[in-house]
Parts: C-alpha cells; structure tokens; sequence
C-alpha cells in the first residue's frame, strides 16, 4: 500500500477503539510519570498522584491519556528500560483498566512498549518514528495497537525543512505498515521542539497544513514548549494563552489532536475551534440517527416499594446521532454502530439495576452510549412506565434526556 493512501483516513483505530476523522479535535492529556519532564516533572511521580491526574483529566475533556516515563526535553539524561518500566507500568495498569479511553505511551524502547500493551495500553507514541528501535514496529503491529510516529532528528541543520519532515514521515509509515501495521491505526506528529530551532519551529506552524500530503491523522504537541516562551517571555507555568493560540492555529491547519497539559482550557479552545472549522455547531456533523424503539424489559426501578419487589414493564426508545455517511458508501459494519450491541447494552443496564428515579436510568443508559461508541456525537433516550403506580387513565409516563458528547 501507498504512504498515505489515495484518500484522506476516516478514523484512527487502536486495539478496539475506532476515533472518527474530521468531526472533532481529539484532546491528548500529557501525564508524564517522570522527575525532570521540563513542565511538570516531578508532580506525577508517585503512582497514586498520578492516577489521580489522569482520572481529573479524562472528567476535564481528554480523549485519550499519553503517559511518559522518561523525559525528552532538550539535555534529558537517559534512563534505563527497567527504570522506565518502573514509572509506567503500575500506572498504565490502572488506567487501561478503570478509563474508557485509549491509553497511549509515550516510549522509543521496545520492550517498554510491549510491557505497556501486555498491561493494556493501545497506542505507542515514539519520538523517533519508529526509526531508533528496529524491533519496535512489530511489536505494535503484534498487539494491534496504535503508533504516532514524530519527526525527530539529531541536529538542527535542514536545505529544506519540511520536505524533510515529509520525507522522514513517510519512511516511519513505509516502516509501520511493512511490519503489520494497518494504515488506520497510524498517525504522525510534525515534531514542534524536537531537532528544531525556534525557527524551524515557527515554520513547521505556518505550514502544518503540508502534512495532509500524508493523508493520515496529524498530531500536534506544543503545549507549554519554550518557542512559546520565547515569543511571549514568560516562564513554563504562564504559557497557556500561547499555547492555546498554536492549539487554535493547528485545527485551522487540519490538526487532528492536540497533546497538551491544560486539558480543560485547551478543550474549551478547541470546541470553539471546531465549530468554526468543521461546523460541529452550526452546520451538525450528525444529522444521520440509529433509531431503537419499543424496547420492551420487566425491571424493580421505582420509588415506592413495591416498584422494586414486585416489577414492572419498562419501554425504552433510544436514538443515535451519527454521520452514516462512511458506512453507507462502505457497507462496513465498523462504520456505524452494531444494534445488537446497543441492545444488549440497555437491557444490562435496566435488568442488572435498581434505580430509585428514571431519571437515573436513562442518564445511565445515554452515558454509555457515549463512552461506548466514540462516533455517536449526540443520543436522546426515551424511558416510558405505562404501569406506573398512579390512581389515573393514561397511555404512560415517562422521561425524555438528550446528551451531547463534550
């Protein structure tokens, strides 16, 4: 297969997850386990502390968590495998299994990589494009996981600056898809700070654009990093209003995700940035809907107590919004959402709860949905009682919620 492919990629997949391309900007939460990252390093270092922060991170907006065990800031020192796997592995652990959200790496090692996604991560982040490490692309090719592959180079000397970047991309995706992996399940990252002056890096965010050559997700890290120092003279701590601007730039460009560390202001910016680029406001990515109606469960939710001893019938309607329009030229069922699933999910929900309201159970019911199926951009659920226990002629009572994905 081609670099890059003949048409622009419809979705990011990694070990179960499927991200859908162009209707939002994804937010990566930076949780670096490490004492010496340049911005935050040392505050996470303990496990707990950083469960926690990943936990508050995923509430505030993130997409996806990259946890990092050694620091790649300009004159790092080197740590050993074993201490890397030290810092990543409790953590990386717990998050795979408590958040329902991929769990990224960021790693150059390739034992460290497969120690990660034997612990349940789904993407591996390598800083060298998976051009350090030989043995490092079979290995995520092996656990069918993701890869962002980021320039990176040892110095800083260029005759034309992003035609390298291009050039060294496309080898990272030749050596991706030559050991396995799918061109869906990869996406590459211009490398801002990395083999780059404060030029260079002013460059690569005038021509971010360039990388669709490439036809895959792109992703852009500049959170807190010293070019935005440099032009506003400020300290690391004070360099959310800079990055905010590299993050608003990138969408406009046609950035995908953002890697950053202030996960609730940079998700703010990109919502308003994304109603303005891809419309998801004003225009409605999702006018498409999956409709499941008269679903029909004897459950014990209710207040009085013989709603919860002796049962009634509850009917559920349940609508998905979501852009059918890859499915219906594809006939690929990864495409859209599985009804059966979906089915499956709300009579666990009803028949393995007792809710007081059902105003509980249909916010449990849209939640999941929401969690569960990364393309479904808005879900309304309609929870009906017709035996409710009131001295009364009616057809039934009930309760109707609509959610929206943040």
């Amino acid at each position: 297969m081609a670099v890059g492919g003949e048409v622009l990629a419809e979705y990011f997949k990694c070990r179960g997850f499927s991200l859908p391309l162009g209707q939002k900007t994804y937010i990566m939460g930076i949780l670096n386990v490490t004492p010496d990252s340049f911005s935050d390093g040392g505050k996470y270092y303990d496990p707990e502390k950083a469960v926690e922060r990943a936990f508050e991170m995923v509430e505030n907006g993130a997409d996806i968590i990259d946890v990092g065990g050694e620091s790649t800031r300009p004159g790092f020192t080197p740590i050993s495998a074993e201490e890397e796997l030290g810092r990543v592995i409790p953590v990386v652990k717990i998050l795979a299994k408590e958040l329902n959200v991929p769990i990224s790496v960021d790693t150059t090692k390739s034992i460290v990589a497969e120690k990660a996604l034997e612990a349940g991560a789904h993407i591996i982040n390598d800083v060298w494009g998976l051009q350090k490490d030989p043995e490092l692309a079979g290995i995520i090719s092996k656990y069918d996981a993701g890869v962002v592959v980021m320039h990176n180079k040892e110095d800083t000397v260029y005759t034309d600056l992003i035609r390298h970047i291009l050039n060294f991309l496309k080898k990272s995706v030749e050596i991706a898809i030559n050991a396995g992996i799918e061109q869906d399940h990869i996406a590459v990252d211009p490398g801002i700070g990395f083999g780059k002056t404060f030029e260079h890096n002013i460059e690569v965010m005038r021509n971010l654009d360039a990388l669709k050559e490439l036809k895959l997700p792109i992703l852009l890290g500049t959170s807190r990093k010293s070019f935005i120092g440099k032009i506003l003279d400020l300290p690391v701590t004070e360099r959310v209003e800079g990055t905010a601007a590299t993050v608003a730039l990138g969408i406009a460009k046609g950035v995908d995700i953002v890697r950053v560390h202030d996960v609730l202001e940079m998700k703010r910016v990109a919502k308003v940035s994304d109603a303005i680029v891809r419309g998801m406001l004003f225009r409605g990515m999702a006018l498409d809907k999956i409709i499941l109606r008269n679903m029909k469960f004897f459950a014990y939710h209710g207040v009085l107590p013989e709603e919860r001893t002796k049962g009634q019938y509850f009917i559920i309607d349940v609508e998905l919004y979501i852009n059918l329009a890859t499915a219906g030229k594809s006939d690929n069922l990864e495409h859209t959402v599985n009804y059966s699933d979906v089915y499956n999910e709300i009579k666990t929900i009803v028949l393995q709860n007792k809710f007081m309201l059902i105003e509980k159970l249909a916010e449990t019911i849209a939640q999941s949905i929401l969690d569960k199926y990364k393309n479904v951009i808005k879900t309304k659920v309609l929870v009906k009682k017709p035996q409710a226990p009131i001295d009364g002629e009616f057809d039934w009572m009930g309760v109707e919620i609509e959610r929206t994905r943040n």
